[in-house]
Parts: C-alpha cells; structure tokens; sequence
C-alpha cells in the first residue's frame, strides 16, 4: 500500500518536473531556422470536437477539454499560435474560415503515417466497442465512430475483420454523448468509444445499460493532422517542430489533463444518486412518509391542538419536553405567540423563560438563505373552504441557534382558527440533525474508502487447494470489477484469473514450474478489467508444498499499470526515427535477426534486402537549403512506405540511406516494386530559379542465395548498390 508521504514526495517530484518542463522555450528545441518559420506562421485554426468528453467542449463561446489545454503547452514551448473551431461554430459558418489542424486526428502505428500529414501520437490509448446488454444480432449492423476527420482506412478493416461473417454499416459521429444516446435508445447497434469517453459514462446510472464486449479492443492514439493550410506554408516542416514538441513532453502531462477535465464533469444529480443509494433513500423516504402521515394526524386533529394550547398547556410542555419536540404558536404576521421549552432547548436557550420568545418574529430564529421558503409555504395558506386550498405544509429548514450554528429541523404547520376567531399558524418541529450527520458521514466515509481504494496497489489472496477456500481483499473488486469465487469450482485454475489470452500459457508454465520446484514466481501478465480494459499487474505466487504437492498458493497482485504504461510509451518513441517515423537501424535489425534465425530451418521461407541510397541528396542541402532536404527525406519514406506492405520491414540507415526487408516475396513481385521504386524516386525540386532533381541508386540482395546472416546480407546489398551508383546511378542492380 502507497503511504501519503510517497504520494506526496511523487506529487512533488511531478509538479518539479512540470515547472522545469514549462520553463524550455523554443531555442531550446527549435533551430533557427525553425524559429523563424514559426514566427512567420499566422495563427493556425484547430478543429476540434463540440463534444468529446474529456478531450474536448464547446460552451460559452469557447473550447474546453484536455486537448485545448496540450494545445497552449505546444504553444509554449513551439511559439506557434492556435486557435479552436468546430463545424457548427458561427463564426466558421459565416466567416468561411479555413481549417489548418485536426486537433483530435487518430494515427495508427498499425499502418503508419501513409500520408505524412499526421504528427506522432501525443496519446496513447484504446477504442473500445460497446453495445446494450441485451442485444440481438441484426443481419447489418450499424456500427458508429466518433471522430471529426474520416474513418481511418484501417479502422474500417478491423472492424470488417470482427464482424466477417455480417454486413455492416458505418456511421460517424461528431458527438460521443450523442453516440451513447443513441445506442441506448436503439438507434444504432454497436459504438466504438475512446476508453477514457466510456467510462466517465459508465459509472453513471442511466448508462448501466450498456457493456464492453472485451473481445474486441481498438487502437486509439491521438495526433494532429494537416488539413487545409495555405500553400505558402511547409507542412512538411511545421509536422518536423509539432514531432519535436510532442516528443520533448512528458505522456503522462496529456493523462493528467484528462483526468483532470474527468473531475470537471458534471456530478451526479440527486436522482442518480437515489438511484445508485436506493435502499438509504428507501430508509429516508420511509421516515418522511411517517412524519406526513403524522402531519395528516394532526391537520385532523387541528381543533383539538388548538384547546391543548389553550386549556392543557402544562400537559402538552410535558409530552413535548418528553419527546424533545419544540411547538410554536405564530400569528399570520410571523409574531411568536406561544412557544414551548423543548423548542428552546433546541435553540440552545436553556433556563430562559416561555415569554422571553413571545411577541419575537419566527423568521428570525430562521436561517438567512431559507427565510423566503418559510415566508413562501406561509402566503400559500388559507382555511380550506373546498378541496383545492392549502392548509398546511412540512419542510425542512435550518434554525439559528444561540451560538450562531444552524440546526436542520423538519417544520410541520397547520394554519387553523384559534378561540379569538384569529387564524393561528400552529407548528410542530422535530430535531432533523442525527439523520442528517449520519447521511454526510456515510458519504463522508465512502468518499475516504473508495479514495483508499484507488491508492491501493497491492492485493492480497490465498487459495487453499485442501479445503478450496479462497481468500481475497474487497479491494480486488473494486480495482478489476470482478472478485475469486469463495471456493474452488471446476474452472481450471488460471481461468479464475481473467487474464489476456496471450498470458495463459505464461501462466501455465509458471504454475508447472511451481509444482516442479515449489519456488515463488513473480508474473508480469495484462488481467481483464469488466470494463474491457486491460490491466497491467505483477502477480506473486508462493506456494505452500505438503507431500511435494501444493496445498496453498498465497501472495499479492501488484498494479503496475501506470509504469508499464509509461515504458511502453518510451520505448515507442525510441524504436522511431523523429523525421519520418519509420524503424531506427538497431531496431530494423533486430526484427530481421528474428526472421532469419527463424527461416534458416524453414526451406520454403525467403527474403529480399532493398538498400537505397538518395542520388544528388547533398546537392539539394547545398543548393536549395537543409529544409528542402529534409522535405526530399520525407518524400522518400512516404514513397516506401507506399511501395511496400505493412508487413515489411522499412528503416532510415541514416541521412539519405534506406533500407528495406521484404519477407516471402516472388521474384517476379520482387522486380516490378523495385521498377515502381525507381520510378517513383525520380522527383525534381525547386526554389526560385535554382533546381535539383533527386533519384536513387538501389542495390539488392536475397535470402538464402546471397546470405543467411544480415551481415552477409546488408554488404552484398551495399555492393550491388555502389554498382548502380557506377551504371549511371536511377537504377537498381542485384548482386
């Protein structure tokens, strides 16, 4: 469990972080030719969504929401000035303004950036698919995407993978709330939803309706797109400085801008609240119900109260004194003309004298703000003469005690004719406080508990293979929504568990190594939350070994989710070149080290290695200027990017050196990409009256003929290049 003082120094340490973070400015990661482009840029126009809870809202004239908020920090540390719209703006509407940025663009890592529009992704996170509980399969199914640019092209494809066997029908959505909506109202089928959208709804009751189906979980990663810029602006280049700004940011600044706009969001109203307390609003309720049945007593029974003052005082002081239950007499002026010595003590006016009060207004002995209630309740009271007048009411109010304090009270009067043929407001008061403390300590108390909670990180459970108990900590349900059964059922142990699919042959192995050496094994696996995120953990299982067999496995689950998390995202940026996106050279040849090592013992496996080199490429830097030459690399990896499959390997060696793995390819497929490259590589660029035309000289070598190791591969490559280059370069040639 993660003591206060941790999570303060860790508050600490991140707010320190954030300060020296908002401190860089643009010199320190921008040349100065970048700088001076940004001070050329006009302020750019974002569109983003009206309605996309937590990221982003329009309201008041203006956008709020997590990615206004990571706009002003890259406006910080770039210089580059934003401004945000969306489609049903006025002011775009009437002004015809042009749409610079997407704001909220999806980038896939599966597909890679096809176009060269997008930035890197500033979010990491996941589409999740949703649909009603009970739910019966259409023969098409309308499935909505929430979204303000087009439906990615691999997106369409993940979801015509999941549902292969039904037609479907794709609908977009500005608005996640209206996609909700509009699911439960049956309007659509199915809704693919960001993971933070879903369960800010989720833990509402009028959304209990709907579930995740775990099974299918998408990629959801934010980025910025180009959209409609002016043509005297680079695109290429204010992509390169948005790329440098997102990497120099810390990803868990954008998680905490959404967790922070998560708290913003409107609380639940008191109908959601009866609703998810039902059974203490149920107690409540019944409590009111006595008490205005008891009122209803005692509107019957208004000539007998009025004699009670008048002729049995003494008796009624002494069942009211009895049952701590103050009574006041009051004149339709406010005027106090009898009040008991219960409803002193309740004010705090003990030893004090019944005519100390007498003659005394009642609204001042009621709280400021809920004087014009009672003076309301009071105007609307007449003798009735027939069944739509009102003579009576009950509320609860707040009184001012002698101390200044307030005390909640329930206020029961009825206006009736006293023996001087006046009208009297005769009023019974009940002391409310004891069930109105309680209630704020239970939510009180919740609130700690369920922030307790949330701060655990260790869970601990024991399962006893002997008896087939199991025991584990409440607060397992309330982090993953699922818990143990309390005994042992027929399920195979590591079901139990709701891990990820590729995590139960780990798990397997490890319970086999356990019963092999009765040694503890710390595991490191996603587990299911009912919500269909999946969750980073590290589980320890210690074993207690009787007769070489297990008898007990105990130990804790560790939530590591927020590190693994964090790594994942790092290790991400690492594997990348800032430039182009593609695969850094050590990453490159670590994925071709696998494949060879792997194909080596499978004779029908074969390879191709493609090694470009750009033809002129120091011309263009020398002539046109380093950003022209930077657009030139640009250019080239979108070109193999659009050349070669998703399932190739395609890397920047280094300046203008590439190189790309193709895997199991026909030698006839292999020599008309590499006619298309060649083709495709030809590309003249211009500056005012200076021109430089770039191709490429291309080298290849195959897998086994020229090579079984990437060495031998890569310098058979480099040879048959360096020929090219000698044939008169815009070439290709094998070794």
């Amino acid at each position: 469990m993660i003591s206060l003082k941790k999570i303060s120094i860790k508050a600490i340490v991140f707010l320190f972080f954030l300060s020296s973070f908002f401190s860089q400015s643009a010199e320190t990661i921008l040349t100065k030719e970048e700088i001076k482009f940004v001070e050329s840029l006009p302020t750019l126009t974002v569109l983003l969504s009206d309605n996309d809870l937590p990221f982003s809202k329009y309201e008041g004239h203006c956008f709020t929401g997590a990615i206004p908020q990571y706009f002003d920090l890259i406006s910080e540390i770039t210089g580059i000035k934003f401004e945000f719209i969306s489609q049903n703006h006025r002011s775009f509407v009437n002004q015809k303004k042009t749409i610079d940025l997407i704001g909220g663009a999806r980038f896939s890592s599966k597909f890679g950036n096809e176009a060269f529009n997008t930035t890197v992704p500033y979010l990491v996170s996941s589409k999740l698919l949703v649909s009603k509980k009970h739910f019966n399969q259409p023969k098409i199914t309308t499935v909505s995407i929430f979204g303000v640019s087009a439906v990615s092209s691999d997106e369409k494809l993940e979801l015509t993978r999941c549902f292969q066997n039904e037609q479907i029908r794709i609908i977009q959505y500005p608005d996640s709330k209206e996609i909700l909506q509009n699911l439960l109202q049956g309007k659509i089928d199915k809704a693919l939803v960001n993971q933070y959208t879903i369960n800010a709804f989720l833990n509402r009751p009028d959304y209990s309706e709907l579930q995740i189906q775990t099974e299918y979980i998408f990629e959801d990663n934010y980025c910025i797109q180009i959209a409609g810029l002016s043509k005297n602006i680079d695109g290429q280049m204010l992509v390169s400085i948005l790329n440098r700004a997102i990497l120099a940011t810390d990803p868990q600044v954008m998680i905490g801008f959404i967790q922070e706009e998560t708290k913003k969001l409107p609380a639940i109203s008191r109908f959601e609240y009866a609703q998810q307390y039902k059974w203490e609003f149920f107690l409540l309720i019944l409590v009111f119900f006595i008490i205005f049945f008891g009122v209803i007593l005692f509107s019957g029974q208004t000539r007998l109260f009025s004699d009670l003052f008048t002729t049995k005082k003494m008796q009624l002081e002494t069942l009211s004194t009895n049952l701590n239950t103050g009574i006041v007499e009051i004149n339709k002026s406010m005027k106090v003309i009898y009040a008991n010595q219960a409803f002193l003590t309740l004010l705090q006016y003990v030893g004090e004298n019944s005519d100390f009060i007498e003659d005394k207004s009642f609204i001042d002995f009621i709280a400021e703000n809920e004087k014009d209630t009672f003076i309301k309740q009071v105007g609307k009271l007449n003798i009735p003469s027939d069944n739509s007048e009102k003579h009576s009411f009950s509320i609860q109010i707040r009184l001012l005690r002698k101390d200044c304090s307030t005390l909640p009270v329930i206020l029961n009067a009825s206006l009736m004719q006293a023996n001087n043929n006046s009208q009297n407001i005769y009023m019974i008061i009940f002391d409310n406080s004891s069930q109105i403390f309680a209630l704020e300590k239970y939510q009180n108390s919740k609130k700690k508990f369920d922030s307790i909670i949330e701060k655990t990180n260790e869970i601990q459970y024991e399962f006893d293979f002997n008896s087939g108990e199991i025991t584990v900590d409440d607060s397992l349900y309330k982090k993953m929504g699922w818990t143990f059964p309390h005994k042992m059922t027929n399920i195979p142990f590591y079901k139990m568990w709701h891990l990820s699919p590729q995590y139960e042959n780990q798990f397997k192995h490890a319970l086999s190594r356990i019963s092999e050496t009765g040694e503890s094994i710390s595991l490191k696996v996603k587990l299911k939350k009912t919500s269909g995120i999946e969750l980073w953990v590290n589980i320890l299982l210690s074993p207690v070994m009787h007769d070489g067999k297990i008898s007990k496995i105990f130990g804790t689950i560790e939530d590591i989710d927020y590190e693994q998390r964090e790594q994942d995202l790092i290790k991400f940026k690492a594997n990348t070149d800032p430039l182009t996106g593609l695969y850094q050279k050590d990453v490159f040849a670590d994925f071709c080290k696998k494949f060879i090592k792997k194909a080596i013992h499978e004779p029908e496996s074969n390879a191709a290695l493609i090694f470009v080199d750009m033809d002129n490429f120091k011309k263009v830097n020398d002539v046109l200027g380093h950003l022209e030459g930077d657009k030139a690399i640009c250019d080239t990896a979108r070109k193999l990017q659009l050349i070669f499959s998703q399932y190739d390997i395609i890397s920047r060696f280094g300046g203008d050196e590439f190189c790309i793995f193709v895997k199991n390819i026909p030698y006839e497929t292999l020599v008309d990409k590499l006619t298309w490259l060649i083709d495709k590589m030809k590309e003249t660029y211009t500056i005012d009256d200076k021109s430089v035309t770039v191709t490429a000289s291309v080298g290849v070598s195959l897998f086994p003929k020229d090579g079984n190791t990437l060495e031998q591969l890569l310098d058979c490559a480099d040879k048959a290049q360096i020929e090219s280059k000698q044939k008169g370069k815009n070439r290709f040639t094998f070794y």
